[in-house]
């Protein structure tokens, strides 16, 4: 095989691994907004609602302490119990359950001292109406 043809396989063989690990990183990354995904609306806290593999992502001009503080609040508003209330550093987790079954989970990471980016997920697929119902909630007590 002469060099041309084998930078040819070379190059192909790169580009192919670059797609792979660019096609895997939203699952190897949970609510962590990439850029990749379809953005469905922009969002009046901050910056736009993204939706990708099952997690609702926005980003939201408020501290953490204040987006924690509004999503305890919503979880009460709609009836939904605590389960976990982690904090640790920058990161909030929070868990909770509706009356089905399915499970919610929240994730609340502070960026700086006044942007924070707050990822939700229902259930093991991902539930995006509940979801959304959720965020407005958070929204509703910033």
């Amino acid at each position: 095989m002469s060099n041309r043809e084998n930078g040819k396989t070379t190059s192909w063989a790169r580009r192919c691994a670059l797609v792979l690990c660019i096609a895997g990183l939203p699952v190897f990354c949970g609510c962590v907004v990439l850029g990749v995904g379809v953005v469905v609306g922009a969002g009046v806290a901050g910056g736009a609602i993204v939706y990708v593999k099952g997690n609702l992502t926005q980003p939201i001009y408020s501290s953490g302490t204040k987006v924690h503080a509004a999503a305890l609040k919503a979880l009460n508003d709609l009836k939904l119990p605590v389960i976990v209330d982690n904090t640790d550093a920058n990161v909030v987790k929070l868990e909770s359950e509706f009356a089905d079954g399915k499970r919610l989970w929240v994730k609340i990471t502070s960026v700086n001292p006044q942007n924070t980016d707050v990822c939700i997920r229902v259930g093991f697929w991902g539930e995006e109406q509940r979801a959304r119902e959720v965020l407005e909630k958070i929204q509703s007590h910033l």
